[in-house]
């Protein structure tokens, strides 16, 4: 019971921290979008020349990102951690999902 209560109270905390991401496409530095999945309120900076990284005025953040990478540039797989994933379209660079 006692590790339960913890656990609760370290997930309640992670969700307190949280940074918002882009929720209109002016919150993205200059060039890029914010390209948001169906029924989200916030999503991801995209396209531009510096997608989803500090460049932006929020970059994306979520609780279960504990590389903290999910959100930047990446050109390969490896740029985005452990178990992150380089989504690019006809581009050189992408970003980390």
């Amino acid at each position: 019971m006692k590790i339960f209560g913890n656990m609760l109270i370290m997930l309640l905390g992670l969700s307190a921290a949280s940074v918002y991401a882009c929720q209109v496409d002016n919150d993205c530095a200059l060039g890029s979008r914010c390209v948001r999945t169906a029924g989200q309120l916030n999503g991801v900076c995209q396209g531009g020349n510096n997608p989803g990284n500090q460049n932006d005025k929020n970059p994306y953040r979520t609780p279960g990102d504990f590389t903290g990478k999910k959100g930047n540039t990446c050109t390969l797989n490896t740029d985005c951690g452990i178990g992150g994933k380089c989504v690019k379209g006809n581009n050189y660079t992408g970003h980390c999902q």
